[in-house]
């Protein structure tokens, strides 16, 4: 559904409340980019993002608190950014 409305077919993928075993310190992280690229999560295709969240769940551990706030305001932020270079606007 999501790959369809996007003209470059890549979506940003986040995982939120977990902590890293890869990050020391271990911390809880309420948004985090799934293929562990700060600069670049975006996926290409359902069989990216399958791979690539099986892959992270070796190396989170689920934590609580679950706080949705960060991960929705990083995904609204790409969201303008992507747009902006679509049509162009700084």
């Amino acid at each position: 559904l999501f790959r369809s409305c996007d003209s470059d077919f890549e979506i940003p993928c986040f995982g939120f409340g977990a902590s890293s075993t890869y990050q020391k310190p271990e911390k809880n992280s309420h948004c985090f980019p799934i293929n562990r690229n700060h600069s670049r999560p975006e996926l290409s295709g359902t069989q990216q993002i399958l791979e690539t969240y099986i892959s992270i769940l070796q190396v989170i551990k689920p934590n609580e608190p679950s706080l949705f706030t960060e991960v929705i305001l990083m995904a609204a932020s790409h969201s303008r950014t992507k747009r902006n270079d679509t049509n162009g606007e700084p």
